[in-house]
């Protein structure tokens, strides 16, 4: 069964990017107005990178998400 929740803002969308030369690898967080990028913590999962990601972005612990097809994960905020 669906459940309909509301939602305080734009969802968040986060992006895994492999690394390059120059950088490490890291995830990108952005919700359509911001957007960050952290460092991969090794220590964590590839789920746990992109919920530390889309958490910094919110500034809070209170989201939901799941996967997009190609990799990313999309993320709401809860109200």
């Amino acid at each position: 069964m669906l459940q309909h929740v509301r939602c305080e803002r734009d969802a968040i969308v986060t992006r895994y990017l492999g690394p390059t030369n120059m950088l490490g690898a890291r995830v990108k967080a952005t919700d359509g107005g911001k957007t960050i990028r952290l460092p991969y913590d090794h220590r964590l999962t590839l789920d746990g990178n992109h919920y530390a990601a889309a958490r910094k972005l919110a500034g809070h612990d209170n989201l939901i998400g799941g996967a997009l097809p190609g990799g990313n994960r999309v993320w709401v905020v809860m109200s």
